[in-house]
């Protein structure tokens, strides 16, 4: 149930934690892309290569991959556009450059790591995601996006 507004007596609208939905959106990205390829071993790349013959399920699995993967990589192209992708890029770079130059990262090491790479992706995939829904609710639309040119 909602509060009442102390003031108003209304009842005032729920915040919206736009941090957590940051983290889950990076959660659920790392996740699909995880579950598309690691090096683990334990994914549909490995999964389809390991196998005698492509199966029904498969294929199914991988169809629903592909269309994941469309999904939110056109949310997140729509959202932010090339040159919010570079910047969102380059907002990710200026931390770890920070963390590197503090001490805590170390960004040669890290970058052999095809799981960096992996988590930089989510992480752009998230920020498109989240810029969506601040730009709806900041507008007041209901659908932020728009259809492609």
């Amino acid at each position: 149930m909602k509060a009442p507004d102390k003031r108003t007596g209304t009842e005032r609208p729920r915040r919206r934690g736009y941090l957590l939905g940051l983290v889950r959106g990076v959660l659920a990205a790392e996740f699909l892309l995880l579950a598309t390829w690691n090096r683990t071993g334990y994914s549909y790349v490995d999964w389809v290569l390991g196998a005698d013959t492509l199966t029904a399920l498969m294929a199914v699995a991988g169809i629903a991959l592909l269309l994941a993967h469309l999904v939110m990589l056109r949310i997140a192209y729509v959202a932010l556009r090339p040159i919010g992708i570079i910047a969102s890029l380059l907002a990710i770079g200026t931390v770890l450059l920070a963390g590197s130059t503090v001490g805590i990262l170390n960004l040669t090491l890290l970058a052999t790591y095809s799981d960096f790479w992996i988590f930089l992706a989510a992480c752009v995939f998230s920020i498109g995601i989240n810029w969506t829904k601040l730009q709806s609710r900041m507008s007041g639309e209901r659908g932020a996006l728009k259809a492609p040119p």
